[in-house]
């Protein structure tokens, strides 16, 4: 009997036999007590006793490396009581617990670690993060505006497209007006279809020059020969006209008696070149060949043209 009561003081009893028993110790009453009682100091020395008596206690080294943890700020001492907790019984129901408050204190024991020495090209490569980091920020903002400026004009090409679309479908609804295939023909120089075309007054006639009266052939010939008491007759008086086609020699085509002078035409308002010489009979080409220099985009009212003559 004296001999399992020094083994059970030693901790050697197997773990399934040790850890039924390790929650009623009354060293871990003790000291939770003192805990509550914020005598963190004598907590950790009743727990150490109870670690010297059985240092297969698990609960001791939860509850040091709660005290370690939370209230004595020892971040290394607690990491220790923690991984022989998770050593002794890794299936505890704070093993969960020990392992986030492992990594927590690991964190702590970083943050309270002395800065690295800084060499020159530690310094440098610290000074070329830092400018890259201010042009990062500067072109960064750039791009802000820049964005900002081209959401505004975008709203206002969206407002415009809209104002255009309701002008264009203002158009569509409203009759085209008088004359536009005209107008049409004059900005594009296109002919248009006779369909097309609206409808003009008849242009005024304009006087025409009488037709030349018509050359009577030669008189028949008659004996000329008379006898000397007798004196010739007087030659016929013939108009200019006949005398010029007497003159011709023999042989060829009487000359045309005159050249007619072209006739001439008033624009009017609404006129093209198409349209005049569809109205006249005539090629567009002749029309123009009439009057040089013409610009069929550019016919003026009152504006005299020549017509080809025929």
């Amino acid at each position: 009997m004296p001999l399992c009561g020094c083994l059970w003081l030693c901790g050697c009893l197997p773990p399934a036999e040790s850890g039924a028993d390790d929650e009623r110790n009354p060293l871990l009453a003790e000291a939770r007590a003192k805990k509550a009682a914020y005598n963190f100091e004598g907590a950790v020395a009743t727990l150490d006793k109870a670690l010297e008596a059985n240092p297969r206690l698990a609960p001791a080294h939860w509850e040091l490396g709660l005290l370690y943890y939370e209230n004595l700020n020892d971040y290394a001492a607690a990491i220790y009581h923690f991984e022989r907790l998770l050593k002794l019984q890794p299936q505890s129901r704070h093993a969960r617990n020990a392992r986030q408050f492992i990594d927590i204190c690991k964190i702590e024991l970083a943050k309270s670690a002395p800065p690295i020495p800084q060499t020159p090209q530690i310094q440098r490569l610290i000074d070329n993060l830092t400018t890259n980091q201010v042009e990062l920020t500067r072109e960064n903002t750039q791009l802000k505006q820049k964005l900002q400026a081209l959401q505004v004009l975008a709203q206002q090409l969206a407002a415009e497209n809209a104002q255009l679309k309701q002008g264009a479908a203002k158009l569509a609804a409203s009759p085209p007006p008088p004359g536009w295939p005209a107008l049409l023909s004059q900005r594009v120089g296109a002919p248009l279809p006779a369909s097309n075309l609206p409808t003009q007054a008849a242009p005024a006639t304009l006087p025409t020059a009488s037709p030349a009266p018509s050359v009577p052939g030669p008189p028949p010939r008659t004996n000329l020969v008379a006898s000397p008491s007798q004196t010739p007759p007087a030659p016929p008086v013939r108009p200019p006209a006949q005398a010029a086609s007497a003159q011709a020699p023999a042989g060829k085509a009487a000359a045309p008696i005159a050249n007619a002078k072209p006739r001439t035409v008033a624009v009017k308002r609404g006129d093209t070149v198409f349209g005049l010489a569809r109205q006249y009979g005539i090629k567009r080409s002749e029309l123009l060949a009439a009057n040089p220099g013409l610009d069929p985009l550019k016919l003026k009212a009152g504006q005299i043209l020549h017509l080809p003559a025929r």
